[in-house]
Formats: structure tokens, sequence, C-alpha cells
């Protein structure tokens, strides 16, 4: 993600859209720094990936996800992440 958050066009942008990205990426923290950077003051984030619930995972998820090197947050965890950032 570094190369592409010191690049001058993507400043500017009124709308940012993401379909499930977050999954792919562990640190949630500069994923979405990033994307507050690259808007416009009045911009707007548009987002949609895949969350976890409460219920613990079943072994056979936890091993999905990491052959996928997913990582899974709960909508709370997004929350806490988006707010802190926005």
């Amino acid at each position: 993600m570094k190369h592409f958050s010191s690049k001058k066009i993507y400043s500017n942008l009124i709308l940012f859209s993401s379909r499930d990205v977050g999954i792919h990426v562990s640190d949630k923290t500069t994923l979405f720094n990033n994307f507050y950077t690259w808007l416009k003051e009045d911009g707007r984030l548009l987002i949609t990936d895949f969350c976890c619930g409460i219920t613990p995972f079943s072994q056979d998820l936890l091993d999905y996800a990491r052959s996928g090197m997913y990582t899974l947050r709960s909508i709370q965890e997004y929350t806490e992440v988006i707010e802190k950032e926005n």
C-alpha cells in the first residue's frame, strides 16, 4: 500500500470505493488511514468487506483463513478503526 499512498493523484478523490479488500490486509489502521488520506476533505468512503461475529471460529474456518492469509475483524473492531482514522 505504501507505493500508492505517496502518489499525488490519489490525494484529491471525492469518492473512494473498496470492495472486499480489507480481508486481505492485516494492518487495517494503515489501510483506512490511506483511504482517508486519498479523499478530499468532504469526500466519501464506500466499503464492503467480510466481518466476523462474536462466536468463536471453528478450527476449519481458522485453517481456511490462514491458508488464504485472510484477516477477519468484527464489526466493532472495524468501527473502532474507522472512527479513529476519520
